[in-house]
This record gives structure tokens, sequence and C-alpha cells, in this order.
């Protein structure tokens, strides 16, 4: 015997658990035509909504109606005719797009459980300073993140008393920063745990700028754009760092020294925890040939790197490199804790039009490092993967997308025969 349960029967704890899942929107346009159960409760300071760019573009007055019960708002300047006040009394997340000014901000002090700010100024600001200057001052503040299309600078005042000090405790700069700027940013951030920037090397031009060292408590620190130089990181960094990730676009492979890094960790990081490492060596238009590092290779298989469990990763994209560095995760080939021999090398594009190559990219890879485990995320012809595990003669595992033999009648038997030979070796 089968139970049916009505909607309108369940309880209104387990109800509003199940709204938390959806759009406050759809909420309100869904329930508000039902009985008038539903419509007590979704007029009820136990529900809280959250509203995006585009419902209130729809329907202002819908949102208006439930800003008390507001927990998360995308807000887009551009379409709103009202402003943002006391009001919006639960307010916690929100997120400003098209901000055309900062008055707007002024506003946002009067919201008392407002704790995570993004503000994404587009082309409109190139100077930051006023803005983040009211951003501090958002006691309730925890997460801040900016966000700007051009490039910005921001440099705020080196006399600080109490009152400015933020409690900010996760700020994402996405947009261009110096180590210059920031020096000027993180001392209002005494509680300021997280760190992520843009680097931009401006200030390396600068030979009469001296920056002494930033003081922070900061645990976690991303750093993307610009190659950051060792000297401006140890200005950034201290002892109780525990995450370090850093993304850069670098023709020079030799940055990506595993004995320099091994060497800079031991002396500066010693409670640093993980390492996200990505180095994209980009090849386009104007190179003859992939410049190659002239290091020991293999370094990534050290003792140091294996003991830690931070495994060396390659990807070929179309005309870039990518090399990582990740904290190990169990991949579908391993059956032994044999850490040294776990490179991974993925091809997820091998255009033909691609600036050189497929044997270019990888004698440039093998200069680095052996690779055991090979996958390749594209249609390749029996030929090409010929070729391709010829170089590789240290190859453990193998994984396909998608073969093709087509032309066959390009390939020898002597090839094909070869071809076997290598899949049984490998």
């Amino acid at each position: 015997m089968s139970v049916v349960t009505l909607f309108e029967n369940v309880s209104n704890e387990l109800v509003i658990e199940i709204l938390e899942y959806f759009n406050g929107y759809e909420i309100c346009k869904s329930f508000s035509n039902l009985n008038s159960h539903f419509q007590q409760l979704i007029n009820s300071s136990f529900v809280l909504f959250k509203f995006y760019s585009n419902d209130f573009i729809a329907d202002n007055q819908l949102l208006l109606n439930h800003k008390h019960q507001l927990i998360s708002l995308q807000y887009d300047e551009s379409f709103s005719s009202y402003s943002i006040d006391s009001s919006f009394n639960h307010l916690e997340y929100l997120i400003i797009n098209n901000i055309s000014s900062i008055k707007l901000l002024s506003n946002l002090s009067s919201l008392p459980r407002l704790h995570s700010l993004t503000i994404n100024t587009q082309y409109k600001f190139d100077d930051l300073t006023q803005l983040y200057q009211l951003v501090f001052t958002l006691s309730k503040l925890k997460y801040f993140k900016c966000i700007s299309e051009i490039r910005t600078f921001c440099y705020l005042s080196s006399i600080i008393n109490d009152k400015q000090l933020s409690n900010i405790e996760y700020l994402y700069c996405a947009h261009t920063c110096t180590i210059n700027e920031l020096s000027t940013i993180i001392p209002y951030l005494p509680k300021l745990r997280s760190l992520s920037f843009c680097n931009s090397n401006d200030d390396d031009d600068d030979n009469n700028n001296v920056i002494k060292k930033i003081q922070s408590n900061i645990t976690h620190l991303y750093i993307h754009e610009d190659p950051i130089t060792l000297n401006n990181l140890k200005l950034l960094i201290n002892e109780n760092l525990e995450v370090l990730s850093l993304d850069f676009a670098y023709e020079d492979i030799e940055y990506f020294d595993a004995y320099l890094w091994e060497s800079f960790i031991l002396k500066y990081l010693p409670k640093l925890e993980k390492i996200y490492f990505i180095f994209d060596t980009y090849y386009g238009d104007g190179y003859i040939s992939p410049i190659l590092y002239n290091g020991i290779p293999n370094k990534f298989n050290s003792s140091f790197w294996i003991q830690r469990k931070w495994i060396l990763e390659i990807k070929i994209i179309f005309d870039s490199i990518y090399y990582s560095i990740n904290p190990y995760k169990k991949r579908w080939y391993e059956n032994e804790n044999d850490y040294s021999k776990l490179v991974h090398l993925i091809i997820e594009d091998d255009d033909p039009v691609k600036p050189f190559t497929i044997n270019q990219y990888l004698n440039h890879i093998l200069n680095i490092t052996q690779i055991f485990h090979l996958e390749i995320q594209e249609i390749i012809s029996l030929n090409k993967l010929s070729q391709i595990l010829l170089l590789l003669p240290d190859l453990q595992t193998l994984h396909l997308d998608s073969i093709s033999f087509s032309n066959l009648d390009d390939i020898s038997d002597e090839e094909f025969v070869h071809f076997i030979a290598l899949i049984k070796k490998n």
C-alpha cells in the first residue's frame, strides 16, 4: 500500500529547507498564487530569499515587497530604480554590477548583517582608492571582491588610526595590483587571512621604489597574471602561510625551476601545506621553436616534492604548455604508491595550425621531466599516436578518447607492427 503525501501537508520547517535551494523570484511567483497558507509562509521572516539581477529587471516591485527577507542580492545599478538601505535588514551577500558612483556605497554601512560584498566596476574607474576606503568602513564585512576590466591604481594613506581598521578576512583584488599598492592596502586589514590578486610588475620599472616587508597574518595567498619575483613574494609572505597558489603565463621556463622553489619554500615557508602552481609557457606567432629548459631534469620527482605529495602534471592546449604542481589526488591508473612515477601528460588539442609540431612540444617537456602517464582528449590518428609513443619510452599507462583508423594505407606493415610493439611495451 503506497502513501501519498500532499505538498501542502509538509511541515513548514521542511518547506523552508527546500526553498533554500531555489531562486527567490521563482519562489515568490510560484507560491504567491497558491493557498493562503503558502502566501503567509513566503511572507514570514523565517523565509529568506536570494535574488539575481535579471529578477528585478522582470519585477522590481516584487523584490521591494520582500526586501526585508533578502539574504543574497545581485544588484545591477543600470536597471535599478531603488537604492539599498537599512530596510534590507537581513542582507548578508551583495554583488553590485555596473556601479557608476561610489555614492551607492554610503548606504551599505546601514546593513547590519552584510558580511560579503562583490563590486564589479567594469570599465568605469581607474582610481579605486576612494572605493576601497569606503568599503573598509563597513564593520561587519568579512569578504570583499573588487573586479575591474581596466588597469587601475589604489594607494591608501599610510597614516592609519584604529577606527579605519577593517574586519575583512578575505580580499580578492580581481584587478591589476602592484606590490606597492598592496603595501598601502594590507595595513588596513589586521584580520586578513586570505589574499588573491592580479599581480602587475609595473613597480619593477622604478629603481627608486623601495618597499618594506608587509606585515600580515595571511595564511592563504593566490597570485595571478604577471610572474611575481621572489624578492616581491618575500615581502608578502609570512612563516605561517599554509596555501600558496601561483598562476602565470610566461615563456621563460627557467622560472619553473624545482630546486629554486624547493630552496625558497624550505627557507621561508615552513608551514606550507598546499601549493598550486600553474605555469603557462605560451608560444604564439613569432617563435621559431620553444625555449628549452637548461636545468637538471626530473627535479620535481625529488624527495622534497614526493614527501609532500605535490605532483607535477602537464597539459598541451593549442599553443601553450601548462605545467602545474598540485596536491596529490588519486587517478584511475594508480595501483601503487610510487609517487615519483605519477607525472601525467594531457594533450587536449593538437591542432595542425599550431606554431610547432607535437614533437617540439614533447621535447620541451622531456627536458624537464619523464612522462609516465598519457591522456589524449581528442581524436588522434594511428600514425600520430605512434610518433608520440616513440618519444615516451617510460610511459606506463595510456588513455585515449578516440583513435582514428583512417588513412591506414599511409602506414606500412612494418610501421603497424612497430606500433603494436610500442603498445605492448607501454
